[in-house]
């Protein structure tokens, strides 16, 4: 599907999400889902547990704190893009995703490419590596459209 008629969009920086419908003829745009991350705004402090675990060397008596291999806030951001994909993937089997148009920053879609299932990614149609999450909807309209070689407007032609 090169040019689709009608598109879902996923604007998402790993902490809040906007989905989207489009439709190219009429010119329609409108807001499925909006979704924040719970632990967004939380410290780490409050998403870990109060102490990490400790290791002894093998010789003598001294030890050291274990660092965790991922911090609470990019677990917390990899839940919840596996979550919109759930929810994504519960929609292609639906039925009722056709194309999808992907705009994050570019962390986060590293994060959705390496976790996206492949019905999924057989209907994205372009990716966008950037933040679009703070744009209100007329401009996210307008750069949504400009990616997918959509026309802004409707042109009335008179003879």
């Amino acid at each position: 599907m090169v040019n689709p008629t009608a598109a879902w969009a996923l604007v998402t920086d790993g902490g809040s999400a906007r989905i989207m419908s489009m439709k190219r003829y009429p010119p329609q745009f409108h807001q499925i889902y909006a979704l924040d991350s719970l632990t967004r705004q939380s410290p780490s402090r409050e998403l870990e547990s109060d102490a990490r675990g400790r290791s002894h060397h093998i010789r003598g008596p001294g030890s050291h704190t274990r660092e965790p291999r991922m911090g609470a806030h990019d677990l917390a951001e990899r839940r919840f893009v596996a979550d919109l994909l759930e929810r994504l993937d519960r929609e292609v089997a639906s039925g009722a995703l056709e194309a999808l148009v992907l705009a994050a920053d570019p962390r986060t879609l590293g994060t959705i490419r390496k976790h996206m299932s492949r019905k999924l990614r057989d209907r994205v149609v372009v990716e966008l590596n950037r933040d679009l999450t703070g744009l209100p909807a007329d401009k996210l309209e307008r750069r949504l459209r400009e990616a997918l070689d959509w026309p802004l407007e409707r042109s009335v032609e008179i003879y």
